[in-house]
């Protein structure tokens, strides 16, 4: 492969860019965030937003993994299906999830329909969740050991 190259939604990283992004990531591996800005023709240099500098960030990520990336837009409700997808569940696991009232959903008609800012907000505690058990367990294990 010669280049990156933009197939549909596919960005495929080429040798090059993921050296380039493996050495960006490098050099900033101490940063909390990453800041994005762009210079202009005429000199000046715009910051870009905080929620854009993390988009930029995780296509730097996956191009520094010599991953491939899609860009899609999702709709500001799903239906349970769609969430479930989106989620890695079954729909009936997502409905019980819905019916615990931990994850907010709406009914148009008869079909049930989920903010994707709500998704994606228990998908990030989920995500919070789950990593704080793996510090949990590893606490455990260095414990254990030590005995």
């Amino acid at each position: 492969m010669k280049s990156a190259v933009l197939s549909g939604n596919d960005l495929v990283i080429d040798e090059v860019q993921n050296a380039q992004a493996q050495d960006l990531l490098e050099k900033t591996k101490d940063c909390r965030k990453l800041i994005f800005s762009v210079s202009l023709e005429n000199g000046e240099i715009v910051e870009l937003p905080t929620q854009l500098s993390r988009v930029l960030e995780a296509v730097i990520e996956t191009a520094a993994q010599g991953g491939r990336t899609s860009f899609s837009s999702v709709p500001s409700e799903l239906t349970s299906a769609a969430a479930a997808r989106l989620l890695g569940l079954s729909r009936p696991t997502l409905m019980k999830l819905i019916a615990e009232r931990q994850i907010p959903s709406h009914k148009v008609g008869t079909h049930t329909r989920i903010k994707t800012d709500d998704l994606l907000a228990y998908k990030a505690k989920r995500a919070d969740m789950q990593a704080r058990a793996v510090e949990e367990m590893r606490e455990l294990s260095d414990r254990i050991g030590d005995l």
